[in-house]
């Protein structure tokens, strides 16, 4: 997930739509190995299970007139929820209050052999 870009320019050049779409199918199939659509959209929900219906509407191709655009923060949550998988998170185990706040993020159990 890190480019050898400078930082000083990737504050200059916005991410095009196509960088953003691609940030995110990347970042997408690499929770599906992990996790189902469905808890991928409880997490962008915040708890909500609706918001599928919404990250399967990014899914589809860009040509098609129900497909939505990749925002930067759509492309900015689903990298960090990438990092968290990464660092041990257990995303499936995440829980929200009735407000949205994150109110469990458990870790996963360490497989011991």
């Amino acid at each position: 997930m890190t480019d050898s870009k400078s930082t000083a320019q990737q504050r200059n050049a916005k991410p095009t739509a196509d960088d953003r779409r691609k940030v995110f199918m990347d970042a997408y199939n690499e929770l599906a190995d992990s996790y189902s659509p469905m808890q991928i959209g409880f997490l962008f929900g915040l708890g909500h299970t609706q918001t599928r219906s919404e990250l399967d509407r990014k899914l589809r191709d860009p040509e098609l007139p129900s497909h939505r655009r990749t925002t930067m923060m759509d492309a900015l949550t689903i990298q960090m929820l990438v990092l968290l998988h990464r660092q041990g998170f257990d995303l499936a185990g995440f829980t929200f209050s009735d407000q949205g706040k994150l109110a469990q993020a458990p870790l996963r159990p360490i497989k011991r052999v």
